[in-house]
């Protein structure tokens, strides 16, 4: 064989080899079944399904908003979610074996105008977050690059609430850096926990140390009820009906969280003209605010009593 001819065989060998590592990509930064995971063009999405162990919402676009059982939702959170699921990013290849043991929180389906357009399970592991398709072998690290300290528990939340409007705070127990509760009837107690997740709780009245004292597992619990709390309506603090005695304050509930927001609740019974108290809704002054809100009980009776709740 010619000098010449070896060389063009080589070039041939190098070009058809180039070709083969194009074709099969073994070092791409996407993830072999990541894409196809994913939901591409979020302004092509009409349907998407949230399914937990609690729940499942199916979120439907009709026309240009978002709904939920025919409820118009609040729509940057819907959007959030699509952009997020739409820029999610690979950061790690997680082998298979390790599914079992991280924690499932949703998992998400995503359908166009005629076919399924993404589907994942995402899950907390370690310090950050993977998705993965059932039946497949390894499961994704991802981000959402430029967002990297995202709450993806928060963005892709199972919970109703947090698409529905009138949203007033949404907080994991993990952001919660305390919780301070002065009630009329019993105790006032101040609840902290450190960034190792370590509860300590402190009695307002004397300042006295009582974590010995409560019960830990019920104050944990407390850090829980603070995820998407949200008002029905707001009520004129001048208008006869459902106004304002401050007179009969039930209590008052402060949040504050690992990034210095806070969070006021003062919490008062609703009057209701000719038919008494309210038994399902209180009035709630947010935050100092000069207007008066509407909220169910069921945001507000677990996190207003007091410390001898946690005894």
């Amino acid at each position: 064989m010619t000098s010449r001819a070896s060389f063009i065989l080589l070039i041939v060998l190098i070009a058809g080899a180039g070709l083969l590592v194009w074709v099969i990509d073994p070092w791409t930064t996407t993830g072999g079944g990541l894409e196809e995971m994913l939901p591409g063009d979020p302004g092509k999405v009409r349907r998407v399904s949230v399914i937990s162990g609690s729940d499942t919402l199916v979120m439907i676009r009709r026309d240009s908003t978002w709904q939920l059982d025919g409820e118009v939702l609040n729509q940057d959170a819907v959007e959030n979610l699509l952009f997020a699921a739409s820029h999610l990013s690979l950061k790690s290849i997680i082998p298979g074996e390790t599914i079992d043991s991280i924690k499932v929180f949703a998992e998400l389906f995503f359908h166009g105008s005629s076919k399924e357009t993404g589907h994942f399970t995402i899950a907390r592991h370690g310090q950050g977050y993977v998705i993965f398709s059932p039946g497949e072998a390894d499961s994704y690290g991802v981000e959402v690059p430029g967002y990297e300290e995202l709450s993806l528990e928060k963005v892709f939340s199972a919970n109703p609430d947090h698409y529905r409007r009138h949203l007033l705070m949404d907080l994991l127990p993990s952001e919660i850096r305390s919780v301070e509760v002065r009630p009329v009837d019993g105790g006032a107690f101040l609840a902290e926990q450190d960034s190792m997740y370590n509860i300590w709780v402190t009695e307002v009245s004397s300042g006295d140390d009582i974590t010995g004292r409560i019960d830990e597992q019920r104050v944990r619990l407390l850090f829980s009820y603070f995820n998407a709390i949200r008002y029905e309506e707001v009520v004129q603090s001048s208008g006869a009906i459902g106004s304002v005695d401050k007179g009969l304050l039930l209590a008052e509930v402060q949040v504050r969280s690992f990034d210095g927001r806070k969070w006021k609740f003062d919490i008062f019974p609703r009057r209701m003209k000719g038919e008494g108290t309210d038994l399902f809704r209180a009035l709630v002054i947010y935050n100092d605010q000069p207007s008066v809100l509407s909220v169910n009980y069921y945001y507000l009776d677990l996190i207003m009593r007091g410390v001898e709740a946690y005894w």
